[in-house]
């Protein structure tokens, strides 16, 4: 039990799907595992940021291991969804916690989902959207798990834009009155992606130039809240770093 119920932790984390865009061999230091012999590295990963696991988002989940990450942490299965289902067969994107009591697919253009929960008078969506280096299809996207927050004083936004902080996802979530928990805490927007045991994978020479700690990916917005702490976490499983924050309904939107 926490000592002041009304703060939740949010907990974001990208955990790479089976990664076969690009198979490397076994003896390869580029070789990058099936996610099923990654998996218990996640949980110990969760199970040491040293944060309550109030609602977790995870992406890039594969198959049921969504269900196999939550029950190994002591919690209910939480509620998983289908995700990119044209192209990546058996993605899928879910939440789980101890403030999670029920999950909602939101339905998003081109072929992909986010989540959405309600805990107390804070309503949050979990989301991931499509990769693409131009075009409207994230912009798209974050319109669409936008509209599940309309009228929700207090919300939290939380998981994998695919965007740097220029572009227009992140704009329109700071136009619908969003800020970064790092922001409101006086912090820089932590590099997420990718870590550097997957920078040799994921970034071409050319790339590592113009990006040389890699992008601010993954995100917590809120609205309405209080942030009283947040942070990063990574491992060697995963290509992004995860990201957390403790948040409370300010006085004017509880």
């Amino acid at each position: 039990m926490r000592e002041n119920e009304s703060e939740t932790t949010l907990v974001s984390w990208n955990i790479l799907l089976d990664y076969k865009r690009r198979k490397f061999p076994v003896d390869s230091p580029q070789y990058i595992p099936e996610q099923k012999e990654r998996i218990d590295i996640h949980v110990e990963t969760l199970m040491n940021i040293g944060v309550p696991l109030d609602a977790v988002c995870l992406q890039e989940v594969q198959n049921k291991h969504g269900e196999y990450i939550a029950t190994r942490l002591g919690h209910r299965p939480g509620t998983w969804f289908n995700h990119n289902t044209t192209r990546r067969g058996g993605e899928h994107i879910g939440m789980f916690g101890t403030k999670v009591a029920s999950v909602e697919e939101v339905q998003t253009r081109h072929d992909k989902v986010a989540v959405f929960t309600k805990i107390g008078s804070l309503a949050v969506v979990g989301f991931h959207n499509r990769h693409e280096i131009f075009g409207p299809m994230r912009s798209e996207q974050t319109e669409d798990f936008l509209g599940r927050v309309v009228g929700q004083e207090c919300a939290a936004l939380m998981g994998d834009l695919n965007a740097v902080g220029w572009q227009k996802p992140n704009r329109l979530i700071r136009d619908a009155g969003f800020v970064s928990v790092f922001e409101l805490l006086g912090l820089p927007e932590p590099k997420t992606h990718p870590v550097d045991a997957y920078r040799d994978i994921f970034y071409s020479p050319v790339k590592k130039l113009i990006l040389p700690h890699g992008t601010a990916s993954d995100r917590i917005y809120v609205r309405g809240c209080e942030v009283l702490d947040a942070g990063v976490f990574e491992s060697d499983a995963a290509d992004h770093r995860g990201v957390w924050a403790t948040v409370r309904p300010s006085v004017s939107a509880s």
